[in-house]
């Protein structure tokens, strides 16, 4: 239940990140991986139990 849980708070922060990921993504492709990894760690983080 807990990992469902996880799951849907990264995919509403992926929902929520991807047009700004998309806009840095048009100038800076490596900045936009790490923006993306820099989201995904912070939802991971703010969910961890």
């Amino acid at each position: 239940m807990r990992l469902i849980f996880r799951i849907g708070i990264a995919g509403v922060a992926a929902y929520v990140f991807m047009p700004i990921l998309r806009d840095i993504a048009a100038v800076d492709f490596m900045g936009s991986i790490m923006a993306g990894l820099g989201a995904t760690v912070a939802a991971y983080a703010y969910v961890k139990p």
